[in-house]
């Protein structure tokens, strides 16, 4: 986003909400709305969105938030251009004007929310939410024109036979609640989108959008009561309320995405200001005060005192939580022969096979354990040579050199 860009849009909110005020001012009693509410609605929220917008647009110039945001704001301040020219020409057609502009602004707020923070659409329920969103703005609002009387639109003195098929038709009245029943099911899938975002956060991106999620479930919530009001109550003192307490929580809206860009910001230098102390070398016992702001738990000092091998989580039995630890197979053990040996193994033919570790004839493998001359035990017959038993210790002679007995 360009400065000259971003400099002409401040420029333009700022013209458009002094030229608001001053007409607002000016009409005095003629106006059909409570001054608070007229301000609130054209002055507030259009600053406050474009404000925001910028700061937004400026910051992440690739994300459609800002954009909306900009866009939302500089729709209600048309929309108080609109409706101070209304006030001042008194005319059916500016009534007309006034009634397409009036249903712009909620739709655009709509598409804001349905597809924050990441500017575009990501499912096919936002698509599908956004396409019924707007068809729901402007076109509806052509067709209460058309079928439903001014007078029940809120022009009191304007004639009921501006356009023709508005005279005397008796479905405005039905077509009233159709448009007030499909505003309540927009905002209901409008809640549901925005839980269901809540929900897939992870848990740092829940820490910035808290704010801004609070505020816009309240705002969706108010709409939507006060649109199921409007189909069962006709108060107006009612709905009037209901109306300022609305409009009171939008403007309330770009001040929470302010409140969580900060708290995003304080936890980003929170954690750059701990890289830099840690990368230096701390003398002893500093760690534990530089990790206590960010870690503010009652176990960070017993975790930065204990030892490694006491931090580790215990394994669970088996493979996962819950399962039994599979038994292990039973090898058995080796056949063993009569005398504690290993049993010899088979040749294929049935005769036993010498083991090498048996002790058995190795006269052939080891030619020096032979007799000399030859004898009985070269000829393959004979007994054995006995073999020094390494176990008999050597007798000790006596200190003085006398043999025992």
């Amino acid at each position: 986003m360009s400065p000259r860009l971003r400099l002409a849009l401040a420029l333009a909110a700022l013209a458009a909400g002094l030229v608001n005020l001053a007409l607002l001012l000016r009409a005095g009693e003629s106006r059909p709305r409570p001054l608070a509410y007229l301000l609130i609605t054209m002055v507030g929220v259009s600053w406050s969105f474009v404000g925001a917008g910028l700061v937004a647009w400026t910051r992440r110039p690739a994300n459609r938030t800002g954009t909306l945001m900009v866009a939302v704001g500089l729709s209600y301040a048309l929309l108080g251009l609109f409706f101070n020219a209304m006030v001042l020409v008194a005319t059916p057609a500016a009534f007309a004007l006034w009634y397409l502009a009036n249903s712009l602004p909620p739709g655009v707020i709509a598409h804001l929310l349905a597809v924050f923070p990441d500017g575009r659409a990501t499912t096919r329920l936002q698509r599908v939410f956004i396409v019924a969103n707007y068809v729901a703005t402007v076109p509806l609002a052509v067709v209460q024109l058309l079928l439903v009387p001014l007078d029940r639109l809120g022009c009191a003195g304007c004639p009921d036979d501006l356009l023709v098929l508005g005279d005397g038709r008796p479905d405005g009245d039905a077509v009233l609640t159709v448009s007030n029943l499909s505003y309540v099911a927009l905002g209901g899938l409008l809640l549901w989108i925005m839980l269901v975002r809540w929900r897939q956060a992870s848990g740092p991106r829940r820490r910035s959008m808290a704010p801004v999620a609070v505020v816009a479930m309240v705002l969706v919530v108010a709409y939507v009561v006060r649109e199921a009001l409007e189909t069962l109550v006709t108060s107006p003192s009612l709905l009037g309320a209901l109306d300022l307490a609305v409009i009171v929580i939008l403007m309330l809206w770009p001040l929470a995405f302010l409140a969580g860009l900060a708290r995003t910001r304080l936890d980003r230098s929170a954690v750059g200001d701990l890289a830099v102390q840690l990368g230096e070398p701390l003398p002893p016992g500093r760690l534990e005060q530089v990790l206590a702001p960010a870690r503010p738990h009652p176990e960070a000092r017993l975790l930065a005192t204990r030892p490694a091998h006491l931090c580790r989580r215990r394994r669970t039995p088996g493979r996962a939580a819950g399962r039994e630890r599979r038994p292990r197979r039973h090898h058995p053990a080796p056949r063993r022969g009569s005398r504690g040996r290993a049993a010899p193994r088979r040749r294929p033919g049935g005769r036993p096979q010498a083991d090498p570790r048996s002790r058995g004839d190795r006269s052939d493998d080891h030619p020096e354990r032979t007799p000399a001359g030859g004898g009985p035990r070269a000829a393959g017959g004979g007994p054995r040579l006995p073999r020094p038993d390494r176990r008999v210790r050597r007798r000790r002679t006596p200190p003085g050199g006398a043999q025992p007995p």
